[in-house]
């Protein structure tokens, strides 16, 4: 079963689709840890320079959770004009 993503974007796979879920969620968790990481390290060292790298690190985590819930949206907001 392939899932209509619109004109200009074409169509995928559930399981494409299950695949782009994954790899977010994945994504997710990795940063996630790297944030947290980034901040303990950052204040136990007193360094401003790894805090920086830490709120940089926490874009990125923002960036992956819209990623993950971008094809969940298109492909809802799809299945409605079907």
């Amino acid at each position: 079963m392939r899932v209509h993503l619109g004109n200009e974007l074409g169509s995928i796979s559930l399981e494409e689709l299950n695949i782009l879920r994954q790899t977010a969620r994945i994504s997710i968790a990795s940063n996630t840890t790297l944030v947290i990481l980034k901040f303990l390290v950052g204040f136990f060292v007193g360094s401003v320079n790894i805090i920086s790298e830490a709120i940089n690190s926490l874009m990125g985590l923002l960036a992956a959770g819209i990623n993950h819930q971008s094809p969940t949206i298109k492909t809802m907001n799809s299945a409605r004009k079907i």
